[in-house]
């Protein structure tokens, strides 16, 4: 919109000043013109912004700002020195990390303990070495699975082979297989310490797996109710079957063992394996025909085609060992190409 008060039509070429940034028309900000003549506001005034103009347009592109380098080396020089400082304080970190490990490991030394500390430990079985020690031997039987649930006679079988397992894993098997009830007499006290640690893991692995049910069909000692090896005799005199008894039942299952009923031609084979180190863990001689026979009759049929095209390789060499007699190899071959 045009302010026609004035009275005169206003000047569109020239640009639009905002009245905040014009010069004030007084004597002291007067300049005269080329002619010498006094100047007036029309003539010789300037104003402010195209005297900014001019300045930018006479410099164009000759003029460099000088900081500009100083700026950008300044800003490269400040991220290298925050590289350095995070370099310098991982590496400070890593060392700390490292120091705290060693420190951890090795724990307090025995010079570092008051004299009556250190007989009170060695009196308790507590020296940081054997600490150490039954740190050790907890980290390793966390890893150990737990055994089958004992429910009775029926599984009887099953959890000893499983618990037999886990004390070889454990390295405990010298508690049952010497029949230990206490620590060896004369062992120092931190070896008694080390043998009460194992002798407690190995009772509670058994008996956390034991069923209510189970449990009361036996009693414990009194004194030697936290026994391991006295818990695995009793459990095994309970639940354990006569000899003839447990020989009758293996040779129930063997003969009515077949690849449909276990699921499977690898489960089949597994079991069968199985029944024949039963067999041979009781005392009775094996006769690998028989095992052939049920492996023969009880695989699949595309697996039984596998053990006739054997055999007629095997009789066409009169040095090859006969199928009957090779039976846990033949077993290999047939596990190593089953999916």
């Amino acid at each position: 919109m045009v302010n026609l008060r004035s009275g005169s039509a206003p000047d569109l070429t020239k640009d639009y000043v905002p009245p905040s940034r014009r010069t004030q028309e007084t004597p002291d900000n007067e300049v005269k013109n080329e002619s010498g003549s006094l100047p007036t506001p029309t003539t010789a005034r300037r104003r402010p912004m195209e005297a900014r103009e001019l300045t930018s347009e006479e410099s164009g592109s000759e003029f460099e700002d000088p900081m500009s380098d100083r700026s950008s080396s300044g800003q490269r020089d400040r991220e290298g020195a925050e590289t350095v400082r995070m370099r310098l304080e991982i590496v400070r970190l890593q060392h700390d990390i490292e120091r705290l490990r060693a420190s951890r490991d090795a724990g307090p030394a025995g010079g570092d303990l008051d004299a009556d500390v250190a007989d009170y430990l060695q009196q308790k079985g507590r020296t940081p070495s054997i600490m150490k020690i039954i740190k050790q031997f907890k980290q390793q039987v966390r890893l150990i699975a737990e055994p089958v649930r004992l429910l009775g006679s029926v599984n009887y079988p099953t959890w000893r082979e499983d618990v037999l397992r886990a004390v070889e894993h454990s390295e405990t098997d010298d508690i049952l297989g010497n029949k230990e009830l206490s620590p060896a007499e004369g062992a120092s006290l931190c070896m008694q310490r080390l043998w009460r640690e194992r002798n407690s893991w190995l009772y509670g692995y058994m008996w956390s797996s034991i069923s209510v049910q189970a449990r009361a069909h036996f009693t414990l000692p009194k004194d030697n109710q936290l026994s391991a090896y006295m818990l695995w005799s009793v459990v095994e005199e309970t639940f354990a079957e006569r000899t003839s008894v447990r020989r009758a039942r293996l040779f129930e299952e063997l003969t009515g063992l077949t690849a449909a009923k276990k699921g499977s031609d690898r489960a089949f084979i597994e079991r069968l394996i199985a029944i024949r180190t039963e067999y041979i863990r009781l005392g009775f001689a094996v006769q690998d025909f028989m095992f052939f026979d049920r492996l023969l009759t009880g695989v699949s049929n595309k697996w039984a085609s596998f053990i006739k095209n054997r055999m007629d390789a095997i009789e066409g060499d009169p040095n090859a060992t006969p199928l009957e007699n090779d039976f846990l190899r033949l077993c290999r071959d047939i596990m190593m190409r089953l999916p």
